[in-house]
């Protein structure tokens, strides 16, 4: 329930910020070229909050947060008084509306740049991309890569995190050929070229992980089953297990590293097992009585010990991984401009091969996939939760291009279409692909929340 409420309400405030800022620009380049609004909206629905400022403008927090509007004055939608005409919008010149429609997507790409800039200013702490175990017969394992490598470069392009590899991957997605990619071995230090080949390419839509698909994971450090810190009056003190002892099989099946336990236990909630443990020179037999705990819903056996501590060898690896990818005031808003570009370039990519068949539609997401996404980075660190609010309004930015009937796109058509004809299109052609427009739009969400609950 906790983990609902907080995922519903980063939602709420990721979808809040991201509206108010696309609708502001709407607000604000029709203010400018002398467009009256009578109405500026957050949310749909019945009212929670209403103030009408001394130039007319009503400005409303609305019940539902799903969207939000900017009304102006039109002669579509009632009567203008001929004094008021020349602050109508559909009167204006067509660049000038072309101007205002635009104004909203381009609103988001600018909130992209800033609240990358902000995330660089502040730090984000990044990995380097060494590999992990790579599964056997998977592409990667084909292609030669080895645990301990360092990723440098793929198809040409730098990388020097793991999220910049993410990229270069999805760039991929749905194609055939080969992903160029050097790494540094990790015995001499050489760099070397493979290619991945993707003629066997295949990616779950549900789970959609891209470098699992490829046999590519990243390093982590291998703890060993030894004990840490035993906590009294848990299961594993009451079996009678001890710090420092090394577990070496759990019900006659072999453990190698931490994980193993972990895994074993946490699939045997409240569950009798026989534990072979290894204490100082003499192997033991105990019985131990797993706990019970309650992890998002879920019931997982637990023993109440703590992580031995890592060997100094991993630790000195580890250190090495880790850097802090931040820049000062000035350098950052480049890199907030590359980022925001980067990611355009992405999703633009992305929509096409969706549109064209090379990716499945399966990947699209909702509402809840936002959400638990909202809430997942929210939870790792306020520059983390930047990263994630600059993605989704590039994605609202472009998704509000796409030539739509109903979303800007849409309008932006038919403005553009008038320019060239010299004059509108018939009201009563609009009133057809505006409905059209409607059935696309809620045809793609009402796809996309099933795509959501297949993934649930």
């Amino acid at each position: 329930m906790l983990d609902f409420l907080w995922n519903a309400a980063s939602f709420v405030t990721t979808l809040g910020v991201l509206v108010t800022i696309h609708e502001f620009g709407h607000f604000w380049v029709a203010r400018r070229l002398g467009v009256k609004v009578i109405r500026f909206s957050i949310g749909f629905g019945k009212a929670l909050w209403r103030r009408t400022a001394e130039d007319g403008t009503e400005y409303v927090v609305a019940a539902i947060p799903l969207g939000g509007y900017v009304k102006m004055l039109d002669e579509r939608e009632g009567d203008v008084p001929e004094n008021e005409k020349h602050r109508a919008f559909n009167l204006k010149p067509v660049l000038s509306r072309i101007a205002i429609v635009g104004a909203g997507p381009a609103a988001n790409f600018i909130l992209a740049i800033f609240v990358y800039w902000w995330m660089f200013v502040l730090g984000v702490p990044a990995l380097k991309p060494y590999l992990g175990d790579i599964p056997a017969q998977s592409i990667a394992a084909n292609a030669g890569l080895e645990n301990g490598d360092e990723i440098i470069s793929i198809d040409g392009v730098n990388v020097g995190n793991w999220q910049e590899v993410n990229h270069a991957i999805i760039r991929r997605m749905g194609e055939n050929g080969e992903i160029n990619i050097a790494v540094r071995h990790l015995q001499d230090s050489i760099i070397r070229d493979y290619s991945l080949q993707l003629e066997n390419w295949q990616i779950d839509p549900d789970q959609p992980d891209v470098l699992n698909s490829l046999g590519i994971t990243p390093w982590h450090p291998s703890y060993p089953p030894k004990l840490g810190e035993v906590l009294p009056d848990e299961a594993a003190a009451r079996a009678g297990l001890k710090e420092e002892d090394i577990i070496v099989r759990i019900n006659q099946q072999s453990v190698d590293i931490w994980s193993d336990i972990v895994k074993v236990v946490s699939a045997n909630p409240n569950t009798q097992m026989e534990v072979d443990v290894i204490r100082g020179t003499q192997e033991i037999k105990l019985n131990l009585l797993t706990g019970i705990i309650d992890r998002q819903g879920k019931k997982q056996g637990y023993l109440g010990v703590a992580r031995p501590e890592l060997s100094e060898k991993q630790l000195t690896r580890l250190k090495n991984m880790q850097y802090h990818q931040q820049y000062d005031f000035f350098e950052a808003i480049g890199k907030g401009i590359d980022k925001t570009w980067e990611i355009t370039l992405l999703s633009f990519r992305l929509i096409g091969k969706i549109f064209n068949g090379e990716v499945s539609a399966k990947n699209l997401s909702g509402p809840i996939t936002i959400a638990k996404g909202a809430g997942a980075y929210a939870s790792y660190g306020f520059v983390y939760f930047l990263g994630f609010l600059g993605m989704i309004s590039v994605n609202l930015g472009i998704i509000n291009l796409l030539p739509i009937p109903v979303l800007d796109g849409g309008h932006l058509m038919y403005y553009i279409i008038e320019m060239i004809r010299g004059k509108p299109i018939s009201e009563a052609v609009q009133e057809i692909g505006f409905r059209i427009g409607m059935i696309l739009v809620l045809s793609l969400m009402v796809f996309s929340i099933v795509n959501d609950i297949g993934r649930l």
